[in-house]
């Protein structure tokens, strides 16, 4: 939410002294959970905990919306796992209303500091951060805390839950992207369409999150959606749909990254990627409706 440097509360509703408008992310077919003026609770739902998946959901400092210079701090125990086989480490943590990049806040395992929250004024946005796995306690509780607006600005933020997840594998490797254009429900426009394939035994119903960075590492725009899905051969296909809005207010080529990703399944399958694919680099001019079309394009990096 907006910088509060002066308050007025009325019938329960907080609003700033000054105006500024929100940029909200839609994409097709997807229910972003954010409301002007209310605070949401637990827009992203948490990773079920297993031998590789390690949740703290209730704690004092969760859950609660603090202002400047406040700490968070959250414990989280992390049980008997094998470092030695493990392909990398993951803090998971949802923030509610991070207002970069005016906004900084912190994140810390351990006393490490993984660096700063991205999001966008009034939405969840899952953070991931890839961490050392030395800095990670076994069979003890690891220590997170958010240290919030260290510039002391007058800026908020909430935490839903944290967790850590630990991976064996590499990135699945057939995840794919590709432009959809004129579709009638875009108004003429374009949109990018990221398509993640995952492990999964059956046919079920999954909430997927996921976001949308641009090659400097910045936000712009976060997915949440209930869908169905079917199984054909222990696999799954979740196609994510990136309005060709959201890029053109970003104003920069591609490639762009798809990060952030939780998918939790009604059948208890589960798939957690800080970093899963990163696109082809596309240019602004080929997203329909773009105003602003920066005439060179970016080598090209795709990641399968």
């Amino acid at each position: 939410m907006k910088s509060f440097s002066a308050v007025s509360i009325v019938l329960g509703v907080a609003s700033s002294s000054f105006g500024s408008q929100s940029i909200f992310s839609f994409a097709l077919d997807d229910i972003i959970n954010s409301v002007a003026g209310v605070i949401p609770t637990g827009s992203i739902p948490h990773p079920y905990p297993n031998n590789r998946t390690f949740v703290a959901d209730e704690q004092e400092d969760l859950d609660s919306y603090e202002c400047t210079d406040a700490k968070l701090n959250i414990e989280l125990f992390i049980g008997d796992i094998d470092l030695s086989k493990v392909n990398t480490a993951s803090l998971i943590l949802p923030a509610f209303d991070v207002d970069a990049p005016f906004e900084i806040n912190h994140a810390y395992l351990n006393g490490n500091n993984y660096g700063e929250l991205k999001g966008k004024e009034d939405t969840w946005h899952l953070n991931t951060f890839v961490v050392d796995k030395n800095h990670i306690l076994v069979n003890a509780i690891n220590k997170i805390m958010i240290d919030i607006d260290i510039k002391n600005t007058g800026w908020c933020v909430e935490i839903d839950w944290v967790a850590v997840e630990f991976d064996y594998h590499n990135v699945f490797p057939n995840h794919s992207d590709k432009l959809v254009d004129n579709h009638p429900t875009t108004n003429g426009n374009s949109y990018l369409e990221v398509s993640l394939e995952f492990e999964n035994p059956s046919d079920t119903t999954c909430n997927a999150q996921a976001s949308l960075l641009d090659p400097d590492g910045e936000f712009i725009a976060s997915i949440t959606r209930v869908v169905d899905i079917t199984s054909s051969q222990g696999i799954s296909t979740i196609d994510l749909k990136y309005s060709a809005g959201d890029i053109c207010r970003n104003n920069k080529n591609g490639p762009y990254a798809v990060g952030g990703v939780l998918v939790t399944c009604d059948n208890g399958i589960q798939f957690l990627k800080a970093n899963a694919h990163t696109t082809t680099a596309y240019s602004l001019n080929q997203f329909e409706g773009c105003t602003h079309k920066p005439s060179s394009v970016p080598f090209l990096q795709v990641q399968k």
